[in-house]
């Protein structure tokens, strides 16, 4: 599935509110995952840092929307 399904599917269980803050506690989970990754030399850090990036545009956009 990805990210925008889940997304739309999540919005409509918990409602917005709940999402926004969930997009943002998600983008930081994969900030500290992708700093791991960088410090200790892991080869694929690209994928926290793709996850953290597109969870932080959804936390902005959903923070700065009136439904």
């Amino acid at each position: 599935m990805y990210n925008h399904d889940l997304l739309n599917k999540m919005m409509d269980e918990f409602g917005k509110e709940n999402v926004t803050e969930f997009a943002k506690m998600v983008s930081y989970m994969h900030d500290v995952l992708y700093q791991n990754a960088k410090i200790n030399s892991m080869n694929e850090p690209s994928e926290h840092s793709y996850e953290r990036d597109w969870w932080k545009t959804k936390y902005e956009e959903l923070k700065n929307v009136t439904l």
